[in-house]
């Protein structure tokens, strides 16, 4: 009998621990850094099957063009309207994230309050922290151009 090879060693070991590793996620979560996981984790508030006010990934390059804006205000108007008929809505916008992915979006709960969400999916930025997900009640939404970005703003609620 032959000695085997390092190299088929080598190729073997990494092929098992590397279909460990898929057996070992589980298929019915989704990512950390996905909308999908922002929603499950809004689930409480928005229930199972909010009305979906838009998904708006981050502008590629540069500048996001007028459009970028007029879909973020119209996102915010459906889920203000939903607030108003006491419906459970949401919306999303990605944003930048130097090392892990981050979002923030507004929500709408049966009791008619609107709340804006911050999410990470890694808040020590790579460290492999459990995703962190803070909210707070948005009294008036808003779209704005600052900076040559566009942003969601929410003023605090009135009383």
């Amino acid at each position: 009998m032959t000695k085997p090879d390092w190299r088929d060693v080598m190729t073997w070991t990494i092929g098992f621990a590397a279909v460990a590793s898929l057996s070992a996620q589980d298929p019915s979560r989704p990512r950390a850094g996905s909308p999908e996981a922002v929603l499950e984790r809004l689930r409480d508030r928005v229930g199972v099957s909010p009305i979906e006010c838009g998904r708006h990934p981050r502008p590629v390059n540069g500048t996001p063009p007028d459009s970028y804006a007029d879909a973020l205000t119209a996102s915010v108007q459906c889920v203000v309207d939903a607030a108003a008929l006491r419906r459970q809505s949401w919306m999303i916008v990605q944003r930048r994230g130097w090392d892990s992915w981050v979002a923030t979006g507004l929500v709408s709960g049966a009791d008619g309050v609107v709340q804006q969400f911050n999410y990470d999916s890694d808040p020590t930025g790579g460290g492999g922290a459990a995703p962190r997900m803070q909210m707070t009640q948005c009294g008036a939404p808003t779209v704005s151009r600052r900076d040559g970005d566009v942003r969601l703003d929410c003023s605090a609620p009135t009383p």
